[in-house]
């Protein structure tokens, strides 16, 4: 088991404020805008959509939802959360137009994203359940009709994901995708896998039973928790634990990056957050249910050593010394360069030597390098 201590370390560098307060979903405000007599009686798939100033990209999210090619009935659930942009002018504007397709989930004041991501999800009423947040967008448009035809075929599969792209909108390009599955994956350990990061599990992705996502939300503390920053990694390792899960290995959908977003902040100390935010919650994992011993090591080592990493950036020597000191009591071996790490940063003077040699090896290793050097020769 994992030392609970460790946890409480996590949710330390996580912004502390220990407090797991559970959402009711009843009590999160929702008024729903449809027409009940157009929509489908009995949809197969439902989209669970939630955004929030997603102005600019808002259209693109529901085109493509609207364009798949499907033989089957499909409702597209946009849970607006009091945007402050020309969002929800939008989204029931494209109401008005697909009556038949769309419902709109509204609250006269901003819920948060898990409240929101909750409330729609629970009021999803297809046998299915995919999800798109406003500001990404599947460019497969056979996404849903490839993922439903692999659920029917195969009842012991909970859920069904696949690989995405990444746009840069600072960049204006296509990102190589960091989270695509470069390794054989095993149906029967998702959980596992998607625990050690092996199987990274893209939201925008996703097509699972909404049977099973209902039954988590409502009986799993963990999806309701709103110390939890995200809300998707525990629904996808509890449904893991109960079915296979599947990985179509193609590219379906496009996540866009954002100059500012929860997981993709230009502020040093909000990504610190968000990611022990993170590890907090596997951590968690490691000591609600049992794994191999190995594994649990490697996972503890791996996020230790990255704390120690990001605080390394931050030269910060503090927590670099308390997390060294939790590796130990781990009896887990301190790796050199995190040793070399607290020196530098304990030790003021060392540290911006020691970051100009890092960069230095960078550099040495990027292509700008490399074509000057071809260039000289």
């Amino acid at each position: 088991m994992t030392d609970s201590s460790d946890i409480e370390f996590l949710e330390d560098l996580a912004g502390g404020l220990h407090c797991h307060d559970i959402i009711e979903i009843d009590e999160v405000p929702c008024a729903e805008i449809s027409d009940s007599s157009a929509l489908p009686e009995h949809p197969m798939v439902s989209v669970a959509m939630i955004t929030y100033n997603h102005e600019l990209y808002i259209c693109e999210a529901i085109e493509h939802v609207l364009r798949q090619e499907t033989n089957f009935p499909v409702e597209l659930v946009i849970g607006e959360d009091c945007s402050t942009d020309n969002t929800r002018a939008v989204v029931l504007e494209y109401q008005k137009k697909y009556p038949h397709i769309i419902r709109i989930l509204i609250s006269e004041k901003n819920v948060g994203a898990r409240k929101n991501g909750l409330r729609t999800m629970i009021r999803c009423r297809g046998k299915y359940i995919a999800f798109c947040e406003g500001d990404d967008y599947w460019h497969d448009l056979k996404k849903l009709k490839k993922q439903v035809s692999f659920l029917e075929s195969n009842p012991d599969y909970v859920m069904v994901h696949s690989n995405s792209n990444a746009y840069s909108q600072a960049k204006k390009r296509l990102l190589p995708d960091e989270y695509s599955s470069t390794l054989p994956l095993d149906d029967n350990k998702a959980y596992e896998e998607h625990l050690t990061s092996q199987r990274c599990i893209m939201t925008l992705t996703v097509c699972a039973r909404s049977s099973i996502v209902s039954k988590l939300i409502m009986e799993c503390n963990e999806c309701r928790d709103s110390w939890y920053i995200m809300g998707d990694t525990q629904l996808w390792l509890e449904m893991a634990r109960l079915g296979k899960v599947k990985c179509i290995n193609e590219t379906m959908a496009t996540r866009n990056l954002l100059w500012e977003s929860a997981s993709n902040s230009r502020d040093a100390k909000k990504r610190f957050i968000f990611k022990n935010n993170g590890s907090a919650l596997i951590f968690h994992y490691l000591e609600k249910y049992s794994i191999d011993e190995k594994m649990r090591l490697y996972l503890i080592k791996n996020h230790l050593v990255r704390i120690i990493i990001d605080a390394f950036e931050m030269n910060n020597s503090k927590i670099i010394k308390n997390t060294i000191v939790r590796l130990q009591r781990n009896g887990l071996q301190v790796p050199v360069h995190c040793q070399v790490m607290y020196f530098t940063t304990r030790y003021k003077f060392l540290f911006p030597v020691f970051k100009a040699l890092i960069w230095l090896l960078k550099f040495k290793r990027s292509s700008v390098f490399k074509e000057m050097v071809r260039k000289i020769t």
